[in-house]
């Protein structure tokens, strides 16, 4: 049987946990020391801290990066980015002088679940010099910026606080093969949200609004984040490797929604947190603002540290409880269902559908954050980085301020086709950011440059890749929440052959090299030479072509979707079939029909 693949399982028990909580007490004198006798988790709480001088935090306005940003960006350049494009450079056969280009690079991981965090992975790994000698090996050496959302965010966040280990190392640490959100039995599920709910009680006592994504970062945090790992998102900056520049400078998005409602608009307000600094470039007022990420959570003259748990950043870029209403409330009902079964599944969404759209109004399906910037409103309102359709984050490496000239953006949706594009593009344009010309109408399933000549040579070349199935079916639902080790393998192998395209065309790397180099040698005005002109035929979209540029399967797996139903048979039977909690609940859904409906209309996005 499949194992908790419908968002109505996670959802109403993550929701129960947190509505039925007994009511806290009031935080007295010696609320630390109770939470120490009694050997309370205390690292999710934020404490009470020294203002900095001035008297509360001060807010940063401005449309240029942070001093400590352009600082760690320029110092990377020597320690690392530059010695690793060069040695990349010259293993990809690019002629002449290497050592004269400095381009910036970002590297951006999609969202969608672990199946997101899986891909991305095999796609770190393959771009990671320390881990192999694959075609396209030390790009992300050469990275000056890796952003990430919801899945992607796991990735992202979960390298960042273990001193960017590698992903062998990381994999040790994850607990992937247990489920996320019911682990065991009735009284075995009960106690683990239980425990997870009091380690979050703490943040409470202590005045703060907790949500349902407070107890799903802490769900996170149990199997994605090793011990010994930074606890906070801005203790990021204490790690070996961010002190001695070996990592690219790590953003995780997520997205502002307006209070009580659900939809949120392709033009929302992005919001970063970067270990540095939280903030927008759109906000309220017009006027970027920014706090140090340090003091998230303070407010006034009311200063907290701890609030930027590494776990709840992670969480509130993958908050997406209100994205799964939306899809609930707008889904057609799953094929091959009895008349009982059918009146079940409606009854059960339309109970699902009004409980959230209630935990909507009350504000309880986002991330609260206290304002910093403005009186009004008090709080912000956070979500899933990808809710708006932007499920890629683009938009931090578009501000010119960044100066990137090479975007490798990583959609890992279940059959991404380029949409996210198409949605980044609005933005942007809104945004008055540069953003280079993409199909409205889209079906792109290779990778594709965009922003090639003759487009106008204005922000940077942007290189998609999206997962596609080279090795091993990896179109899973995002809100499958438990994964064989087999099916971690499998997926970290097919993203090694995404990377290196099999290696069908060997101009691949040239190829790619060719992406990474052609904004700057239009500024200096140099010839790319035939090799990149061939390259750019290639892989460049012709501005014209919708749908032509190869089918998602492609031929790299045989036996098409019944190859992937029997992939899935397997790995059903490899995991178990799960616990009663969730088989009474997820049972009704027991069809073929449900599970291509789960991949295709939830498995896209965030």
């Amino acid at each position: 049987m499949m194992f908790a693949r419908h968002p109505i399982v996670l959802l109403l028990l993550l929701l129960l946990a947190v509505a039925t909580a007994k009511p806290v007490p009031t935080p007295g004198l010696f609320t630390d020391t109770i939470e120490s006798l009694f050997n309370r988790d205390t690292s999710y709480t934020p404490t009470r801290a020294t203002c900095p001088s001035g008297g509360g935090v001060q807010v940063r306005r401005s449309a240029a990066i942070s001093a400590g940003e352009a600082e760690y960006v320029s110092s990377s350049k020597s320690r690392r980015t530059l010695p690793a494009l060069q040695r990349f450079l010259v293993a990809a056969g690019v002629q002449g002088d290497v050592t004269k280009y400095k381009p910036t690079i970002g590297i951006a991981f999609s969202g969608g679940g672990y199946r997101a965090m899986l891909s991305g992975a095999g796609v770190f790994d393959a771009l990671d010099s320390r881990t192999g000698a694959g075609p396209l090996s030390g790009l992300l050496q050469a990275a000056d910026y890796i952003t990430g959302l919801s899945g992607g965010a796991w990735l992202v966040g979960n390298a960042a606080v273990s001193g960017f280990a590698t992903i062998d190392d990381l994999r040790r640490g994850w607990r992937l093969d247990e489920h996320l959100v019911a682990p065991g039995n009735l009284w075995k599920t009960g106690t683990y949200l239980r425990t997870a709910r009091e380690e979050i009680q703490g943040k409470e006592e202590r005045g703060f609004d907790i949500t349902v994504t407070d107890l799903w970062s802490v769900l996170l945090k149990s199997h994605l984040v090793p011990e010994g790992a930074s606890k906070t998102w801005s203790g990021v900056t204490n790690t070996p490797a961010w002190r001695d520049r070996q990592m690219p400078f790590p953003i995780i998005v997520s997205e502002g929604r307006a209070t009580g409602a659900l939809d949120v608009p392709t033009n929302a307000t992005v919001y970063e947190t970067s270990p540095l600094e939280f903030g927008s470039w759109d906000s309220d007022d017009t006027t970027p603002a920014w706090i140090p990420t340090r003091w998230l959570g303070s407010r006034g003259s009311a200063c907290w540290s701890g609030f930027d748990s590494a776990a709840f950043v992670m969480g509130t870029s993958s908050s997406l409880f209100n994205s799964a209403v939306l899809r609930l409330r707008d889904a057609a009902l799953p094929p091959g269902l009895s008349i009982i079964e059918r009146g079940l599944y409606d009854l059960a969404r339309a109970i699902l559908v009004s409980l959230l759209s209630a935990f909507a109004r009350a504000g309880e399906d986002i991330a609260a954050y206290p304002n910093p910037f403005t009186a009004v409103p008090p709080a912000l309102d956070l979500v899933d980085g990808g809710t708006s359709g932007q499920n890629i984050p683009l938009l931090p490496l578009l501000h010119p301020a960044r100066r990137v000239d090479f975007i490798l953006a990583h959609d890992a949706g279940a059959f991404p086709d380029g949409s996210a594009l198409w949605n980044t593009s609005i933005a942007a344009a809104a945004a008055g950011l540069p953003f280079p010309p993409v199909p409205r109408t889209v079906d792109i399933r290779r990778p594709t440059f965009f922003g090639c000549p003759p487009a106008p040579a204005a922000g940077p070349l942007l290189m998609y890749l999206p997962n596609a199935p080279w090795s091993w079916w990896t179109n899973t639902s995002t809100f499958q929440l438990r994964y064989a080790a087999s099916e971690v393998a499998g997926f970290l192998r097919n993203g090694r052959a995404l990377v290196s395209q099999g290696g069908r065309d060997p101009e691949w790397p040239a190829c790619v090299a060719c992406a990474v180099l052609l904004r700057e040698r239009q500024r200096r005005g140099e010839d790319v030479g035939d090799q990149c002109r061939r390259c750019f035929r290639r892989y460049c979209w012709d501005g014209v072509t919708v749908g032509a540029r190869g089918d998602w399967q492609g031929g790299r797996l045989d036996g098409g979707l019944e190859g992937w139903v029997e992939q899935e048979r397997r790995m059903d039977a490899e995991r178990g079939p799960g616990n009663a909690v969730v088989q009474v609940l997820d049972g009704i859904l027991e069809s073929e029909g449900v599970r291509g409906l789960n991949a295709r209309s939830l498995g896209m996005g965030a």
